[in-house]
């Protein structure tokens, strides 16, 4: 996040309550130009994106431009390069940052690493058991239906930028906690999951083009 080279405001999401008054003081001290920061504790058991969605979304909601970046205490390289392609390699210029937020000022509505690409279509049974919870989130969308989207790309790694007025359909999901334990034991149809796949989904109306790096 040192890349930065404005303003910005953080929102964080740890695992245990007693860790977040540390992790903000050494944020602060490391990010000097975020002017505020949020460190809350969120449900250990969820995914990255569920925090973003359920805890943060309707603060963020209010926001220009938005990113989601998602590391863990024992992060591997994988980690690390997902991040160096949405905000540049540690120690580097700003100059990648730069372009991404420029881009997000002039076509671009999304943009996130490649991921997974999930059929939905399965040939003998209509729409794969795997995206019950998707469709059910779209449900009140149905133009938005997933067999409108033969494939669902997925931001790899739960990391992306996005235009705020993309989102708002997305923030605006009647999701909790509550919903991840409440989904089908298939560790394929848990919220987190469900969450990644419709982001690119409803992110899709209006004007912009959602760029795949």
């Amino acid at each position: 996040m040192a890349a930065f080279d404005g303003e910005f405001d953080l929102f964080v999401s740890v695992n245990e309550p007693e860790l977040a008054a540390n992790v903000k003081s050494e944020l602060a001290r490391a990010l000097p130009l975020a002017r505020d920061i949020v460190v809350e504790s969120g449900s250990p058991a969820n995914d990255a994106i569920v925090p973003f969605a359920v805890q943060f979304g309707e603060r963020l909601s209010k926001y220009d431009v938005v990113g989601h970046f998602f590391l863990k205490s024992d992060s591997t390289g994988k980690e690390g390069a997902l991040l160096d392609l949405l905000i540049g390699p540690v120690g580097a210029s700003s100059a990648r940052l730069a372009h991404i937020l420029q881009s997000l000022r002039q076509d671009a509505k999304l943009i996130y690493p490649d991921g997974v690409a999930y059929p939905v279509q399965d040939a003998s049974f209509g729409t794969t058991h795997k995206h019950t919870l998707t469709a059910r989130l779209l449900a009140s969308h149905p133009e938005f239906s997933p067999e409108a989207f033969p494939v669902i790309h997925s931001p790899n790694g739960s990391m992306f930028w996005a235009r705020g007025d993309c989102l708002q359909t997305f923030f605006k999901l009647p999701v909790a906690y509550a919903d991840d334990a409440a989904t089908s034991l298939l560790l394929e149809d848990r919220l987190g999951y469900a969450l990644e796949r419709v982001l690119p989904i409803l992110a899709s109306s209006g004007s912009g083009r959602i760029y795949r790096i």
